[in-house]
């Protein structure tokens, strides 16, 4: 059985504080792979998001709702669309002014989070090719329409936050040793224990810049 992205970043960090519900942290969980994933989406250049990229999108004459997606293309009966300025979109459907839209040479433009076509003076349907904005939940083994490559990245991503998480728990305990049960050596372990994984959350935070700078540099020079 393939093991699932909670697991992987658990691995890292191990589990959650004993106080937080299960269902609680599973939830975060899902949140922080789902947070990873998207900084992480707005790196990549489409030209490589578009090797996962799902099904075309049909769109109609009303428009097509753009929210969480990227543009890799639109067309319209096999021909390319081209992004039109939205401030000029009256020259599109005017066939007197040079910038007339014809049957084979549509545009399209973005108005209001939605993607509209424009041909022979009118809005019309056509298809749109794009890549959306990750959504993970913790459960997932790999992550839909997204560079397997760059799984790692993302649970390294996650487990970042999640030791934040971890140590926002761990300092909670820390007051309530210190101001409400005063005892100073329980308090003394606890601090250590946040010391630990502080040192824990540099060494991740590191890799994960590292990464994250590794993969940028890369998309330059592709």
């Amino acid at each position: 059985m393939a093991t699932t992205l909670h697991n992987r970043v658990e691995d890292y960090i191990g589990g959650h504080d004993p106080n937080m519900e299960q269902a609680d942290w599973l939830t975060a969980m899902g949140e922080w792979l789902t947070a990873s994933a998207r900084e992480i989406f707005e790196i990549v250049p489409l030209n490589r998001l578009s090797k996962v990229s799902p099904a075309p999108g049909s769109v109609t004459a009303s428009g097509y709702a753009l929210s969480g997606k990227r543009i890799v293309a639109v067309d319209k009966d096999g021909y390319t669309a081209y992004e039109f300025p939205v401030s000029n979109i009256a020259k599109a459907k005017d066939s007197d002014s040079l910038l007339y839209a014809t049957a084979k040479s549509p545009v399209f433009y973005v108005k209001g989070g939605s993607l509209y076509i424009i041909a022979v003076g009118y809005e019309t349907t056509g298809t749109i090719h794009y890549i959306e904005s990750p959504l993970v939940d913790y459960d997932q083994t790999t992550i839909s329409n997204f560079p397997n490559e760059l799984e790692t990245l993302v649970v390294v991503g996650a487990a970042v936050r999640g030791r934040i998480r971890q140590l926002a728990d761990k300092r909670a305990k820390l007051k309530e040793y210190v101001e409400v049960e005063e005892d100073s050596e329980l308090a003394s372990g606890v601090t250590m224990e946040i010391q630990a994984m502080q040192a824990e959350l540099q060494s991740l935070q590191g890799l994960y810049a590292q990464e994250l700078q590794i993969l940028t540099q890369g998309m330059k020079s592709e």
